[in-house]
């Protein structure tokens, strides 16, 4: 992947009509340049990610403070019955049905680095992690007069180094993790024309690549996601069709508001492409998203296009966008303005 030491000098974008926080946060300054004088060149250096020999934790380890302390809290059942029930309430929020069974295996958690005191993990603590996981997901939707039933099955193997911090033996909110995921997603259609269809996509886009992410989280609560991925670029050209690899960007900043509220934002490759207000971790206030303005490009008005009440066009460094408002109460979608966020 091609460098982004420009990370920083990127981000800044002109006064919109959300003015960003996350970039003049100092918190989040101080990681960013972490980032860039330090850690990316670990997070992509050849022997990121080789599996180490095995070792001993340095004192007796239950399996749940293992798991919590690798990130691994779908093998924790408390956790993991919190966290199914999460999954089925978001696949609601936006009409869908069953939550995707998903599996795991090949589970590997080695220690690095730590020490014990009193027979309890104490200080910083560095562990490597990896498993493959396997989502079944089934649905049904309907085309004209037909209903067509998929089911998407995505195989994927993830590899981490977790750093995590104890005291006296109790895990910490600050943590620092590295993440390199490789998946296949392969969809299957009951419909002859669909199969078709996503076979010729599937062979146009072809292998995927590894996605590499870094996420911190502070002491104070503030969270920073790093994402870089390499993006298939399909365009007509003259003797058919031309493909071509991109590097991009994707960053995600959270910003604790009070003991209740977050704020959100989201940029990619430097520009701002999302806001969201949380509420005790659920979507409450106005939340922003910014797009391409396709509709200016194939000459369609905004009042010409189906689900774009609450969206305005906008200019910015002379690109043509599109910027859709949505008010969020306690996780519904609310028609209020203006939108609460109390």
């Amino acid at each position: 992947m091609k460098p982004h030491y420009l990370f920083l000098t990127l981000l800044a974008a002109p006064a919109m009509a959300y003015e960003p926080k996350a970039l003049t946060d100092p918190t989040v300054q101080a990681i960013l340049k972490t980032y860039n004088d330090s850690d990316r060149a670990l997070v992509t250096s050849p022997t990121a990610f080789t599996l180490p020999a095995a070792r001993d934790w340095p004192c007796t380890v239950s399996d749940e403070v293992k798991y919590a302390t690798a990130g691994l809290y779908f093998m924790i059942p408390a956790q993991k019955k919190d966290i199914d029930k999460a999954l089925r309430k978001a696949l609601r929020q936006i009409g869908l049905g069953a939550a995707p069974n998903e599996t795991y295996s090949n589970i590997v958690v080695i220690p690095l680095a730590g020490q014990c005191k009193d027979g309890q993990l104490d200080g910083d603590v560095d562990v490597f992690v990896s498993y493959d996981s396997e989502r079944v997901f089934e649905n049904a939707f309907q085309t004209g007069e037909k209903i067509i039933h998929s089911k998407s099955v995505t195989r994927s193997t993830t590899v981490q180094r977790m750093q995590r911090r104890f005291v006296d033996g109790e895990l910490q909110t600050q943590q620092r993790m590295f993440f390199k995921m490789t998946a296949t997603t392969d969809n299957q259609y009951d419909d002859a024309a669909m199969q078709e269809m996503e076979a010729k996509n599937k062979k146009l886009i072809g292998q995927s690549t590894p996605t590499i992410m870094t996420l911190y989280t502070s002491e104070n609560g503030t969270s920073v996601s790093i994402m870089e991925t390499e993006e298939a670029q399909i365009s007509a050209g003259l003797f058919g069709v031309n493909k071509s690899m991109k590097s991009s960007l994707t960053t995600s900043f959270t910003l604790p508001l009070d003991e209740h509220h977050k704020l959100m934002e989201m940029y990619k490759d430097g520009a701002l492409i999302g806001v969201n207000r949380l509420k005790d971790h659920t979507a409450h206030g106005e939340s922003l998203v910014y797009m391409d303005n396709y509709l200016k490009k194939i000459g369609q008005r905004i009042d010409q296009a189906h689900g774009m009440e609450d969206t305005r066009e906008i200019t910015i460094n002379g690109k043509d966008l599109l910027e859709k408002r949505t008010c969020w109460q306690n996780g519904q979608i609310a028609k209020i303005d203006p939108c609460p966020a109390d």
